[in-house]
């Protein structure tokens, strides 16, 4: 029996020869060594036709990698990143319907969505910023750039609440990923011995002391962080960004309007199987109301009958929420 991911893998393989969302775009792109038909020729047409243009400016402008590089964009059609692409870049200088997806997917009241300060696209404002990094290195890591090598933020919102509070919306996007256990404090750097663990030092010499000081992580009842929840993948890259939201907002930076609260939003699809396993992270949260997981069609609902997003929609539902 197939499991979700090889489902949605056929599905998707259907529909680049079955339906014109890939407008006959060619595949089989030699892949991790062989060669795949489900990784396009030119990325470009693994996103949504209004946005291609768009999104791949705004991917090179601000020197974002790509989770894999075809001809433009990443040709992988179970990828995260383009979905998230597809899903939220086309309401990035919508700020009203961004509120009404944020206040229904949050369950608070915000008042108003604030622009993302220095992007912007012929003098239109922003809305949303992907692949998100600090301009300081808050997490040890080193390296700032976008989407690889450090801890970044597929999406990322700002939010003014009715106390003219700002909060900042980190977004992670998942789409068919396993929850995969693997425990990233115990792992051996390429090359050298089994069980040397220069990896899993490296990282708990670089997390451990912010997971220390951290509110929103719930450490107290741990003697050790090494092979606890929070360097289990999944939720190894959940604690992460719950790191660089503590950090963002300790410092109340300017890049982010000086927001001094944040509110974390995990994406998975409901028929994804490790949504169960994932909704487990709030067990390891101080406060449980600060984090929520969602499907992404639910997420995008309020877009449901807006007549300007009426192609969007037929789109999403053809091509991930059937």
């Amino acid at each position: 029996m197939a499991n979700y991911k090889e489902t949605q893998c056929n599905k998707q393989i259907n529909l680049i020869k079955d339906s014109d969302l890939f407008e006959k775009a060619e595949s089989g792109v030699e892949f991790r060594g062989e060669s795949r038909n489900f990784v396009l020729q030119d990325g470009s047409y693994n996103l949504y036709k209004d946005i291609r243009k768009d999104a791949i400016k705004y991917y090179k402008d601000n020197k974002i990698k790509w989770w894999c590089l075809n001809k433009n964009a990443c040709g992988h059609i179970l990828s995260s990143q383009v979905a998230c692409l597809n899903h939220l870049f086309p309401l990035r200088k919508d700020p009203e319907i961004l509120k009404t997806i944020i206040n229904t997917a949050t369950g608070r009241e915000f008042e108003e969505i604030l622009p993302i300060p220095m992007e912007r696209d012929n003098g239109e404002e922003h809305y949303i910023a992907f692949e998100v990094v600090s301009s300081d290195d808050n997490l040890h890591e080193k390296s700032r750039s976008r989407g690889a090598n450090n801890t970044s933020i597929d999406a990322l919102m700002i939010a003014k609440d009715k106390n003219q509070e700002v909060w900042i919306i980190p977004i992670e996007w998942k789409y068919t990923e396993p929850f995969s256990k693997k425990d990233m404090s115990n792992d051996d750097r390429k090359g050298e011995p089994q069980g040397s663990n220069g990896r899993g030092e490296k990282r708990m010499n670089r997390y451990d002391s912010l997971i220390r000081k951290s509110t929103q992580l719930n450490h107290k009842q741990l003697e050790s962080y090494q092979g606890s929840p929070y360097y289990q993948e999944s939720f190894y890259q959940l604690m992460r960004q719950t790191l660089w939201a503590e950090q963002v907002i300790k410092k109340e930076s300017a890049q982010w309007h000086n927001a001094k609260k944040f509110f974390h939003i995990n994406i998975i699809p409901d028929g994804n199987p490790s949504k169960e396993e994932i909704s487990k992270w709030k067990d390891y949260l101080t406060n449980q109301d600060l984090y929520t997981i969602i499907d992404p069609k639910k997420f995008l609902e309020p877009i449901k009958d807006k007549d300007k997003y009426n192609k969007l929609y037929d789109y999403l539902k053809k091509r991930y929420w059937e």
